[in-house]
């Protein structure tokens, strides 16, 4: 008859009661974790190639994803040397071993842990305002953008009245960089473009100021570079304009005062007073597209050095552009969040041990332990090159 260290078996072969009883609720688990990832596999393959996220889009690593992937195999290898340890009736390599996979556990959950605060400090994570993630580069996420940045505005004017600060007055000031030289000019840009590709590639831009698209990274880049060289010779063309036609407009108010008042002449008068208000519209034009000019190019400075996007660099929450993304963030927190309860409870069943002595009285109970921890890095080694490598 074969016996069972802690528990002892009526016949041979049988299997433990609570080996039997783990099983069985791993057996829920599997159909549990196999209805997250068919669902999460029908959305990823149900929907056009350019409409989900690719892995680099949404700060995914693969590196950190195989790193937890090797703490992970790790700490399995160290639970199955405890369970065997605890079967020889060695406690104290039992409870070391058992130490170091539950170290590397936790380990996993820091670096998982690191991967959510790096999305958040993005602005990627799931959430009730689901204006603040927009398919794709259209005026609906131009007004948006504006919207956003008008409410973060009154937040900190009223921050500002209530406690002033240097920091505060800074941010505002971004912010009116932003709404002048960003939204403003797109907005400028989009409404005098007959072209369709022009006004989805000027929102385009705009989108990639506020978080980076790395698949058209370079070509946006390309387009803001050319963009900045080319505004700055129109600035020094519409300064010789403005000087130009404020020389005409001297010269006929020149010209008005040098004529008599009788009405011999009214004709003349009235079409150098026309040619004047003429002088004033056209150069009320170059001034309105001096201050445009001038607004982008002070952007274009004041993000000289930023390289990661306005959203990360100043902790914004403006609304960003990815195709798919409400569904892949809620599906990448949805698996990742699961699995991590899972080895987080894992962790604490472990844990519970700690204080006992890991004779050979305690290997039934190790062991279904440990078989609930080898399942749980299963389950991550398939959400690993789902998520990570497709």
């Amino acid at each position: 008859m074969n016996s069972i260290p802690g528990e002892p078996s009526a016949n041979w072969g049988a299997i433990p009661k609570s080996r039997f009883c783990v099983w069985l609720f791993l057996s829920t688990e599997v159909m549990f974790f196999v209805a997250l990832i068919g669902s999460y596999l029908v959305m990823r393959y149900g929907l056009p190639k350019a409409d989900w996220p690719r892995p680099s889009a949404v700060g995914l690593v693969p590196w950190i994803g195989a790193i937890n992937t090797l703490i992970l195999l790790a700490s399995s290898f160290f639970m199955s040397k405890a369970t065997s340890a605890c079967g020889k009736d060695c406690p104290r390599p039992a409870k070391f071993f058992l130490i170091v996979a539950i170290l590397l556990g936790v380990g996993f959950l820091a670096v998982k842990s690191y991967e959510y605060w790096e999305k958040i400090r993005l602005g990627l994570y799931p959430r009730r305002e689901a204006t603040l993630i927009y398919p794709r580069c259209d005026t609906e996420y131009l007004a948006a953008v504006q919207r956003e940045l008008a409410q973060i505005r009154v937040d900190l004017e009223s921050l500002r009245r209530k406690k002033p600060s240097v920091e505060v007055d800074a941010r505002i000031a971004l912010l009116d960089d932003l709404k002048l030289g960003l939204v403003a000019w797109t907005g400028r840009v989009v409404g005098q473009s007959e072209v369709p590709a022009q006004r989805e590639t000027a929102i385009r831009a705009l989108a990639h100021v506020i978080r980076p698209m790395p698949e058209n990274a370079k070509q946006i880049d390309d387009y803001l570079l050319e963009q900045n060289t080319s505004l700055a010779s129109r600035r020094d063309e519409f300064a010789d304009a403005k000087l130009r036609i404020e020389q005409e407009m001297a010269d006929a108010v020149a010209k008005l005062q040098s004529l008599p008042s009788d009405d011999s002449i009214a004709a003349v008068r009235a079409e150098v007073e026309k040619s004047l208000a003429g002088w004033r519209l056209e150069l009320s034009n170059v001034n309105n597209e001096v201050s445009a000019v001038v607004d982008r190019l002070k952007l274009f400075d004041t993000l000289a050095d930023v390289k990661n996007g306005v959203n990360a660099e100043y902790d914004l929450r403006l609304p960003i552009v990815l195709p798919g993304g409400r569904t892949w963030l809620n599906g990448y927190y949805l698996l990742t969040g699961m699995h991590a309860l899972h080895l987080l409870a894992g962790i604490l069943a472990a844990a519970v041990l700690l204080p006992m002595t890991l004779s050979s009285r305690r290997a039934l109970l190790l062991g279904n332990i440990a078989t609930y921890w080898h399942f749980v890095d299963c389950v991550w080694l398939v959400l690993f090159p789902i998520i990570y490598l497709f």
